[in-house]
């Protein structure tokens, strides 16, 4: 080991991905040591779907999180922390107090998840300015005004994820248009996405679509939205939806080349050709059924589509097809659930 390069001991690091094998990291020798604290730290997680061994000690999630907020402040190892992820939290233990003792001590933090039953701003004004965020998740989160001005206080944002909010005052709160000038991907209930468009985003995943809003959207409402994203390239419909509100919304984003949506019904070979005129090259949809005319449908009436994702709910089965290939054109997806939903398998096709 003492004979070992540093860029060797450094990629053996690297290559560990489990609390158990960085304990026994951490005995090997101080040289090791010194090696995997800062790897050990830079990617902190608490989740309290799962248990937490660290050593010969069992702990929940929620103990873990609150002994590393007490000694935070004397805790010099968080310096090379650059991604904190907290899954929600239900006991009464798990206090957000804990994670607004963490944050002003994260001087080097990038990606922030944040999955509690509340996110106010108090939990997150301690972000230090020298953090420069990049990925901002949040749930159940406090939409006001201080939180806009979080958001503006943080332009180095490249991804941001907000599933569920809080507030009365949405439509009076004004993100300035200088606000998140590098934002790439955005994820955002369907009330909120005007008021959070940005031209520079590219993803836009649209959760939360409100019953009201699961009919044909307003030709109103879908110009509004195209005007705050311009450039968009994918668009997903997270929640069900029919797929005539995805239809009249689309249209109105001619760059679309990334479609994915959730269809509750059986309709949706009648209307392909209202896609023939754009320029969508995959789309993936989820629905109870489909049958293969529906498939078929789609590559006559849609000349650019490349491939499609049809994901049956009913047997649980995910196929994809592609229009041209060296194989089969139909291949199944045997880990749907996992796959990026906007990916192409090379593997599956050759």
């Amino acid at each position: 080991m003492p004979h070992l390069p540093n860029e060797t001991v450094c990629h053996i690091v690297d290559l560990v991905d489990c609390l158990k094998t960085f304990w026994t990291l951490l005995t090997v020798s101080h040289r090791m040591s010194a090696f995997a604290i800062p790897a050990l730290y830079r990617d902190l997680s608490f989740d309290s779907r799962h248990p937490l061994k660290v050593g010969p000690v069992t702990a929940t999630h929620a103990n873990a999180l609150q002994k590393l907020a007490h000694s935070a402040k004397s805790n010099k190892n968080l310096r090379f922390t650059t991604s904190l992820s907290i899954f929600r939290f239900i006991s009464p233990q798990a206090k957000s107090e804990s994670v607004r003792m963490i944050l002003p001590f994260l001087p080097n933090l990038r990606r922030l998840s944040i999955i509690m039953p509340v996110v106010d701003l108090q939990t997150l004004s301690p972000v230090p300015r020298s953090a420069r965020l990049t990925h901002l998740v949040m749930r159940g989160v406090t939409y006001s005004q201080d939180f806009v001005r979080f958001l503006e206080d943080h332009p180095t944002l490249t991804k941001l994820e907000i599933d569920g909010y809080h507030g009365s005052e949405l439509h009076t709160l004004q993100l300035s248009p200088a606000a998140l000038p590098m934002l790439k991907s955005l994820s955002c209930p369907l009330d909120i996405a005007p008021e959070l468009g940005r031209p520079s985003v590219i993803d836009l995943k649209i959760v939360n679509v409100p019953v009201d809003r699961r009919g044909p959207i307003s030709k109103e409402f879908a110009y509004e939205l195209a005007k705050v994203f311009p450039a968009v390239r994918a668009l997903h419909f997270a929640e069900p939806i029919p797929i005539w509100s995805v239809v009249s919304l689309i249209c109105f984003f001619p760059n679309v080349i990334y479609l994915q949506f959730y269809e509750p019904s059986r309709g949706i070979s009648r209307i392909w050709h209202t896609l023939a005129p754009l320029s969508v090259k995959h789309i993936r949809f989820t629905m109870f059924a489909p049958s293969e005319e529906t498939t078929l449908e789609a590559f006559r009436s849609i000349e650019s589509l490349e491939n499609l994702a049809v994901i049956d709910m009913v047997k649980g089965r995910a196929l994809r097809y592609y229009r041209s290939s060296k194989a089969s054109p139909v291949v199944d997806i045997t880990d749907h659930a996992r796959q990026s939903w906007e990916e192409t398998i090379a593997n599956d096709v050759y």
